[in-house]
């Protein structure tokens, strides 16, 4: 499991099946990438986060931005499905 730091207004955490939703002024850290979104839920299970609306990545090679975007982090591939 990679470590991850998120912040935002608002933040729940559910313990089955691992998940936090975070809400308003979501930040996003990892050592390879930054995003930052209006809301963002992430499966710790998976290593995968999905954010949405004004959406900002930052990544070791690119910077993407939209209205929603998911993102596998664990990979050094990172996948990344964005929608405009």
């Amino acid at each position: 499991m990679i470590k991850v730091t998120i912040t935002a207004n608002k933040a729940t955490y559910y313990m089955q099946p691992e998940v936090i939703n975070a809400e308003g002024n979501v930040k996003y850290n990892d050592a390879e990438s930054n995003i930052s979104a209006d809301k963002a839920t992430y499966y710790m299970q998976s290593e995968e986060i999905h954010a949405d609306g004004n959406v900002h990545y930052v990544g070791k090679n690119a910077t993407i931005t939209g209205n929603s975007a998911k993102v596998l982090c664990k990979s050094r591939n990172r996948l990344m499905q964005q929608e405009m």
